[in-house]
């Protein structure tokens, strides 16, 4: 079961229906203003072919007889002008339907001018310049309008007459051309407009069945209009009625969009009626089987039944639902009912109706289309707005979040890198520098040791200690800057002991992948070297040179000897291998009769894993 209405949205639909109403009786009390006159005509004598004479009152309406041809009827009024302005007279009648020619005691009388959009069939304002000469001021003068029929279906109206001067006529007829004539312009114009906005709409939001309907639904109304407009006319004259049946698509578009408004989709039937009724209108027109003014009038009633079906359905769901842009297109597609009958009737000559409405709510139904596609449109912005709101919102928390998940990370981080900086300078300390203080305390308790072995040892302690500290400041291709701090201190240590020392590093390519301990384990194997040669030579002549080799680089560490150079059968080299597998390098030791040679060949970029390297010693003999 349904729940009940809220009484709020109760009130909203009975003043929305309330609107309707007084917008279609609104007509019936907007009357035709008097122009400032010096005469005026209220009844005429009626004239038609095969009839007798009839005395009527004006305003007239002339009602045909038969649903074809052309007809034509004279209305004659007399006058006696009396006192007249000393000004140009004009002839004004503000309400004409159907085209007419005004003589006046035989002279066809001069035209205003009028808008090319005006329309004999829906109505218009005639003004006609009122020649002195051809006035008898003290005499009777006869008035003659012929008022021309081209289609016989459609009745024909006449307004009351009016004598007055062309200025107090020419600022009532600009109105009456603005309100009658221009209207459809500046309407056509709207509508041209609204058309394209939809279609460029349309390309670029192809899905939405709302934008779709009214798409179809502008551009076919528009192509009717452009078929009924003066250019068109004059191009194919009353031939351009025969288009006039297709309006019945119109009102079967006006469903779909109703339909679409709701949320519901379009019945195939409805899809395939929208082309086969306005067809088979139009082909029983043109051939003749149904007649063309039955045609129209079918077409034209089954737009007014189908405007009053979309209405209905946009007021059920404004009363179910609430939806705005429904009831607020509710108003023009009821009025459109309503008036579109009324135009119906009145050309039927069945009311009594002076101007075709149906013209007028075009325009409205393109302002309230034009309102609902703002509103969508201010509606899809909200939404984008809402959804950049929730979006922002989860992603300052989802940063918020990686924030301090890096935070996090990099503590942790920094922790292990301190961790692993701690156990390295551990072991290097314990390696290098443990080592030679347990040999300067067992020197040191030993009496009849000599005070130079333990400066010595206390000298090599102090070396490997700077060393470690070195190592600390090195970038990533810091090698050369490594190696010319250990040179800084290598060199006056062997000039006191009177020993040569060539240095070279020019030649040496960049070396990447550095690290404190990288380098630490270099500076090592380097000082082992230079130990080793101090020590089995002992070298009065030390050469360290660097220099390219394959895809890295090679540092050459080479020394005389005094005595053939043979292995050793201490931890040296060993150790040496050691470090040099911890970044890639390898190490190669020839040893010769009067010459030792160390090569440690370097990859080009350090590694921090241990890589398959190793130690080969070369025996000249």
């Amino acid at each position: 079961m349904a729940a009940p209405m809220p009484k709020a949205r109760y009130l909203a639909v009975l003043a929305l229906v309330g609107i309707i109403v007084f917008v279609a009786a609104l007509p019936r009390f907007v009357t035709v203003p008097v122009p400032r006159h010096h005469h005026s005509f209220d009844t005429a004598e009626f004239l038609q072919t095969g009839k007798s004479r009839q005395a009527v009152s004006l305003p007239s309406r002339w009602v045909h007889d038969s649903a074809t041809g052309p007809e034509t009827a004279i209305y004659r009024l007399t006058f006696v002008p009396g006192d007249l302005p000393d000004a140009p007279l004009a002839l004004f009648i503000p309400v004409v339907r159907q085209a007419i020619e005004v003589r006046l005691n035989g002279h066809l009388l001069h035209v205003v001018p009028r808008s090319s959009w005006s329309s004999t069939r829906s109505g218009y304002a005639y003004a006609a310049s009122l020649p002195r000469q051809f006035l008898n001021v003290a005499e009777r003068n006869d008035l003659e309008i012929r008022m021309i029929r081209s289609d016989g279906w459609l009745s024909g109206y006449l307004s009351r007459i009016y004598i007055s001067t062309s200025s107090d006529i020419r600022s009532y007829q600009r109105i009456a051309d603005l309100l009658i004539e221009q209207w459809r312009a500046m309407t056509f114009a709207l509508h041209t407009v609204t058309v394209m906005g939809f279609i460029t709409i349309l390309l670029f939001r192809r899905h939405d069945p709302v934008f779709q309907w009214l798409t179809l639904i502008t551009g076919w109304s528009l192509a009717i209009v452009l078929s009924q407009s003066p250019i068109v006319g004059q191009l194919l004259g009353d031939s351009r009625l025969y288009f006039l049946p297709g309006v019945a698509a119109v009102g079967l578009m006006a469903i779909g969009v109703a339909l679409a408004l709701t949320g519901r989709s379009a019945p195939r039937w409805l899809r395939l009626s929208i082309w086969i009724a306005p067809l088979a209108l139009c082909l029983s027109g043109l051939t003749g089987l149904i007649g063309l003014p039955v045609a129209i009038v079918a077409g034209s009633a089954v737009t007014i039944v189908t405007y009053a079906i979309a209405a209905a359905i946009l007021i059920r769901d404004f009363a179910m639902r609430g939806g705005w842009q429904g009831a607020f297109l509710s108003v023009p597609f009821a009025l459109s009912a309503w008036f579109g009958a009324h135009d119906v009737l009145m050309g039927l000559g069945l009311n009594d109706g002076v101007f075709m409405l149906m013209p007028y709510m075009r325009t409205m139904i393109l302002v309230a289309i034009a309102i609902v596609l703002m509103g969508r449109l201010a509606e899809s912005l909200n939404k984008v707005d809402e959804a950049n709101d929730v979006l922002l919102q989860r992603l300052a928390e989802q940063e918020k979040e990686l924030n301090e998940l890096h935070e996090r990370d990099r503590q942790r981080t920094e922790q292990s890198v301190l961790e692993r900086e701690r156990q390295r300078l551990m072991s290097d300390l314990h390696d290098g520098l443990s080592g030679h203080l347990v040999s300067i305390i067992a020197l040191a308790e030993r009496n009849e040791v000599n005070g130079s072995f333990i400066s010595a040892s206390a000298r090599e302690a102090l070396d490997d200690l700077r060393l470690v500290i070195q190592s600390l400041d090195i970038g990533d291709s810091d090698l050369l800057v490594a190696l010319a701090g250990w040179r800084e201190r290598l060199e006056p240590r062997l000039r006191r002991m009177g020993v040569k020392l060539e240095w070279s590093m020019e030649a040496i390519p960049e070396i990447t992948g550095v690290t404190p301990g990288n380098a630490l384990s270099v500076l090592r194997i380097l000082q082992e070297a230079v130990t080793n040669a101090l020590k089995h030579g002992p070298a009065t002549r030390i050469s360290i040179r660097g220099m390219p080799h394959d895809e890295g680089a090679a540092i050459i560490v080479e020394n005389d000897v005094l005595e053939p150079a043979t292995a050793g059968k201490g931890h040296g080299v060993t150790n040496m291998q050691r470090r040099a597998e911890k970044f890639g390098a390898v190490i190669l030791l020839e040893l010769e009769e009067r010459r030792a040679r160390l090569e440690l060949r370097l990859p080009s970029r350090l590694s921090n894993k241990s890589a398959r390297s190793g130690c080969r010693t070369v025996d000249p003999a």
